[in-house]
C-alpha cells in the first residue's frame, strides 16, 4: 500500500512539473511574438549564454560527483 502511495505522488509530482514547463513554454513563446527582431536577438545571446552556464555547472557536479 505504501509503495502504490508513493507512485501516486511521484506521478502527482511529475505531472505538476510537466504542466509547469509547458506553462513556461507558452509564457516563453508569447513573449517571443511580442518582441522586435532586435530583441529576439538580444534574448536569443542571453539564453546561449545561460545554456552554457548550466552545462558547464553541470561538468562541474559530475566531476565532483565522479571519483578520479
Amino acid at each position: 500500500m505504501k509503495h502504490q502511495q508513493e507512485n501516486t505522488s511521484s506521478n502527482m509530482m511529475n505531472l505538476l512539473a510537466g504542466a509547469a514547463a509547458g506553462a513556461a513554454v507558452s509564457a516563453a513563446g508569447m513573449y517571443w511574438m511580442g518582441c522586435n527582431q532586435r530583441q529576439r536577438k538580444q534574448i536569443a545571446k542571453k539564453a546561449a549564454k545561460s545554456v552554457e552556464n548550466a552545462v558547464n555547472g553541470l561538468e562541474n557536479m559530475l566531476e565532483d560527483y565522479m571519483p578520479h
